[in-house]
């Protein structure tokens, strides 16, 4: 029951569905709680911190990996000590903390794959990636971008292959001569989403689509690509990206 909801929540969330995804988050932990079963409760914060990283709240994302971090040391679980460890290094970078947190998320990286684990490890390094984007280390966010893409390719893992293309866009931008190659970027980060149906993953690559429009001059074809997803929303009103595509709508 609690691994069900997990990834039930998981897929909600990149439907698009955050609060529903939080919701049933919260009921996977409360079951995991009254069974007293340390990796089931293990396992839910796991799941409870991918669900916070995927709506952005630093915040959230923080104190559950701290209780993920201190339950599996606690009682041995490797993996779940690497994972919440990247978390909180994601989560530290958020709120500013940039040194400790590039430093946490990439032990947490590194332990990770250390387990044996090959799975998630394209969702791991574009998280490293996104974080390099926004402290303007470009070269490394690029290359880590290369190794997301090899380990994706590896092993058949493409549910954050929109995000992939979405950052690398990103990093482009900061290259004169890369304006066209990253257009391409954001484009081909919409088409793999719609192909998906991962209307969150969509929202962020036509914001940054959007925002490139804008710049250079396109704001009547930025608005309607915004608005059409936009009004596609039904909830998560209070998300970050809903919030910034309503920011850039009203701009």
């Amino acid at each position: 029951g609690i691994a069900c909801r997990g990834f039930d929540a998981w897929a909600l969330c990149l439907l698009g569905y955050p609060d529903q995804a939080i919701k049933i988050m919260d009921e996977a932990l409360r079951l995991a709680e009254r069974q007293a079963h340390p990796f089931s409760l293990a396992f839910a914060f796991h799941f409870e911190s991918i669900v916070h990283q995927f709506c952005r709240d630093p915040q959230l994302t923080e104190e559950r990996a701290e209780a993920e971090i201190a339950l599996s040391k606690e009682q041995g679980f490797p993996l779940f000590v690497a994972g919440g460890t990247a978390f909180k290094g994601w989560a530290l970078v958020a709120k500013g903390e940039v040194k400790e947190g590039i430093s946490q998320l990439r032990w947490g990286i590194d332990a990770w794959q250390y387990t044996g684990a090959e799975l998630a490890r394209s969702y791991w390094l574009i998280l490293l990636a996104e974080t390099y984007e926004t402290t303007g280390q470009i070269e490394n966010g690029l290359s880590t971008v290369a190794e997301a893409f090899s380990a994706m390719n590896k092993k058949g893992e493409h549910f954050y292959e929109a995000e992939l293309h979405r950052i690398k866009g990103d990093l482009l931008l900061h290259y004169p001569n890369a304006e066209l190659e990253a257009e391409s970027s954001f484009q081909r980060a919409i088409d793999v989403a719609r192909d998906q149906d991962m209307k969150m993953f969509e929202l962020r690559a036509v914001i940054s689509l959007s925002r490139f429009l804008k710049k250079n001059g396109k704001r009547l074809q930025a608005q309607h690509l915004l608005g059409e997803i936009h009004d596609r929303f039904t909830e998560g009103f209070d998300t970050p990206d809903v919030t910034d595509a309503k920011t850039l709508l009203n701009e």
